[in-house]
């Protein structure tokens, strides 16, 4: 009874979760390809260094949205068009959950930049999971991204964030291709 008591909340979350997560998906290639094109917009307003990144990238992995929502265990939901040299190449959704100190809900948007072929490649051939530890405080409107590095083949910038998210614990997260419809 006492688990029920610890558990009840976050198989519920997840319950609501899996029936909106359809909801998030954009309906559309050409909607999803203009929420993309919008948020790298507002990136490269924000900061100067995406732009630079652009410019060298061979690939650009938009995700306009990122939804995360937790309480004990924090799930996260998106869709995203990769660009390959500024052309709308593929679309992949973004899943994923976190176990431990988890409490919030959250919105961001997210660039990956492919520095070079090989980075790309790799993406392509990985089975798109990844496991790791997550930590992080997010108090709303906050603008984060990573530093530019120029031995980094693979950067990574989260942006226009909402909401407030407390995160400690270890990370799933599954990037998988799919197709919207036309």
């Amino acid at each position: 009874m006492r688990m029920m008591k610890l558990f009840g909340p976050a198989i519920l979350m997840i319950a609501l979760f899996l029936i909106q997560e359809s909801d998030l998906r954009a309906d559309s290639t050409i909607e999803l390809e203009r929420n993309s094109l919008g948020a790298l917009s507002k990136l490269y307003r924000e900061n100067g260094i995406a732009v630079d990144l652009c410019e060298r990238a061979v690939g650009m992995l938009v995700f306009p949205e990122v939804h995360n929502l937790g309480a004990g265990l924090a799930l996260q939901t998106a869709s995203g068009v990769l660009f390959v040299k500024l052309q709308p190449a593929d679309y992949f959704n973004l899943t994923g959950f976190s176990l431990g100190a988890e409490l919030g809900i959250q919105k961001y948007g997210c660039v990956v930049f492919f520095m070079d072929e090989d980075a790309l490649e790799w993406f392509y051939k990985s089975s798109g999971f990844r496991l790791g530890l997550s930590g992080s405080v997010v108090i709303a409107d906050e603008l984060l991204g990573s530093l530019a590095h120029p031995s980094r083949r693979i950067q990574t910038f989260v942006f226009d964030q909402t909401g407030m998210m407390l995160s400690l614990g270890i990370q799933l997260m599954k990037i998988t291709k799919y197709y919207p419809s036309k």
